[in-house]
Order: structure tokens, then sequence, then C-alpha cells
């Protein structure tokens, strides 16, 4: 889980959305009276959907229920783009026993090291809703902010064949 990464997907995403939302802004109806029928499941779908809403309520709702929709992706993209990375000192914050957080999964630290460019080691997550299983992992160079949740670093699910 590279958590920088998946930072920058969903702006890149984020700016995909919001450029679709002003083309059909300034190009609506040749988007959704086109002659040629999009090849593609999802862009069927769009489609579809946007010759009901515009049947349905018209152009202007049709644009602003979409806009609605995606008013909070938005807000959270820009939201994690602009967070600062509080890094706070690594003297020995986590040892054998403690507990970090990794995308709202707490990981239990079962071997650490401590390095200059964070902490590197195993240990387990329960991962699921319901059906609660017991997952071997390895983090490597992770920082973690106040709150134990990490700000960077990879962590990655081990398969059941590689051992810590």
């Amino acid at each position: 889980m590279n958590l920088e990464k998946n930072r920058y997907v969903d702006i890149i995403f984020s700016i995909f959305a919001f450029s679709f939302l002003i083309w059909l802004l300034v190009d609506y109806d040749s988007l959704v009276y086109s002659d040629h029928m999009p090849t593609g499941i999802a862009a069927k779908k769009m489609r579809t959907l946007l010759l009901l809403l515009d049947k349905a309520i018209g152009k202007f709702w049709s644009i602003f229920i979409l806009f609605l929709l995606a008013l909070p992706f938005f807000y959270r993209s820009v939201l994690k783009f602009r967070e600062k990375k509080v890094q706070i000192e690594q003297e020995k914050l986590l040892s054998v026993g403690d507990w970090f957080k990794v995308d709202n999964n707490k990981v239990n630290i079962k071997k650490i090291t401590s390095t200059k460019d964070g902490y590197s080691g195993y240990g387990e997550v329960e991962m699921g809703i319901i059906n609660k299983v017991k997952e071997t992992v390895r983090f490597s160079n992770i920082k973690i902010n106040e709150n134990r949740k990490v700000i960077s670093g990879e962590v990655e699910v081990l398969n059941e064949g590689e051992h810590t």
C-alpha cells in the first residue's frame, strides 16, 4: 500500500471527473445526442443516465445533480492534497506489541527495527468486517503521525508461503 501513490491517483481522477463536468457544460448536446453509440460499458451507461436525466429534468438540473454527486469526492481530494505531513520525532515511539493504523486497519507489531528512513518490520492485521481474517504484513520505511496513522512508507500483505 503506497499511500502517496493513492493520494495522487485520487487527485488525477478528480481532475478527470471535474473536466468531464466542464465538458458537459460546454458541449452537452453533442455528448448526449451524438449519432454514434459509445463502445465502452461505462460510457454506454453514462450516456443512458444522461439521456434519462435530460428527458426527466432537463440540461441544467442534470448537470447540477451530477455536480452534487461528485462534490464530496472533489472536496476529499482537495483536502488530501492540501494536508500537511506532520512528522514527529522517531525516538522509539513504536516497539513490539504496539500498533499503528493503515487505511483504518490496526496493525499489531511483531518485529520492528528503527532506521533513519522510518520503521521496518513485520506485524499482523485483522482484515474484514464480519469474518475477520488475520494476515501477516511487512512494513518498510513507515513514518507515523501523532495519531499512530501511517503518513509515508509501504505496507504489504504477505502471501501464506512467505515467513517473517
